[in-house]
C-alpha cells in the first residue's frame, strides 16, 4: 500500500472521540481482496452491508488495539509479596537422660502458650541386653505414642517418624525400668512450631 499526496488531507472529529481522516491510497489487487474478505467477515457479524472504507477502518482499529494490548503485557508487573509464614520452626538442643538400674528414665519438655511442640528424634538404649522396654510420648495429659522396645546391649532405637502434640502443652517421654541390672538411656530431639516467628538457629 502506497500513500499518494498530490491530494489535501481532510481529517475530522468523530462523537465517539475519535478522528476520521480521508486518504487516497494506491493498492494491490491482493490488498483489495482482503479488504474484500474482511467486509464481508464483518458484514456477517454485524448483518449489513460493508463497504471497503469499512472494513479498512476496522482492521486498523483493530491494530491499534492489539498494540496497545502487547505494550501492556510487556509492561513491568510487581512481584507478588509473600506472605508472612503463619508457623516457623525453632530447634532446640537434645533432652538427654540416663536413669539408675531397674528405674524408668524420663524426659520433660516444658510447655510455652501458643507452642507447639514437635519431638522430632527418639533414642533409646539399655546398657545391657535385657527384657521388653516400653516408650510412651504423652501430650499433656494423652498418650500419643506407645511402643514396647527389645533392646539389646548398646543397639539404640529410633523414632521412625516425628510427633506433633497440641499448642501449649508440656510433653513427657518415657522409657520404662528394663531389668535389675539395665540403666536405660533417653536422647530426645524437638522444635517449635512458633506462629510468626522467624527461623532460630
Amino acid at each position: 500500500m502506497s500513500e499518494q499526496n498530490s491530494l489535501p488531507t481532510q481529517i475530522q472529529a468523530l462523537p465517539d472521540g475519535g478522528a476520521e481522516l480521508h486518504l487516497v491510497v494506491r493498492m494491490r489487487w491482493e490488498d483489495i481482496a482482503t479488504l474484500g474478505r474482511e467486509a464481508g467477515r464483518l458484514a456477517v457479524r454485524l448483518q449489513r452491508p460493508v463497504s471497503l472504507d469499512e472494513a479498512a477502518g476496522h482492521k486498523l482499529s483493530g491494530r491499534s488495539a492489539a498494540t496497545a494490548h502487547d505494550l501492556a503485557e510487556q509492561a513491568p508487573r510487581a512481584l507478588p509479596v509473600a506472605p508472612p509464614p503463619a508457623e516457623t520452626a525453632a530447634p532446640h538442643p537434645n533432652g538427654t537422660a540416663t536413669a539408675a538400674a531397674n528405674t524408668a528414665v524420663t524426659v520433660n519438655v516444658t510447655a510455652v502458650a501458643g507452642v507447639r511442640r514437635i519431638i522430632g528424634a527418639v533414642i533409646a538404649s539399655g546398657s545391657v541386653a535385657a527384657g521388653v522396654f516400653t516408650l510412651t510420648i504423652q501430650d499433656g495429659a494423652t498418650t500419643v505414642f506407645v511402643a514396647d522396645l527389645n533392646l539389646a546391649a548398646g543397639v539404640p532405637w529410633s523414632l521412625p517418624a516425628p510427633v506433633e502434640c497440641t499448642a501449649g502443652n508440656a510433653v513427657t517421654v518415657t522409657l520404662s525400668a528394663g531389668g535389675s541390672t539395665v540403666v536405660g538411656k533417653l536422647n530426645v530431639g524437638y522444635y517449635d512450631l512458633v506462629p510468626g516467628v522467624p527461623n532460630v538457629r
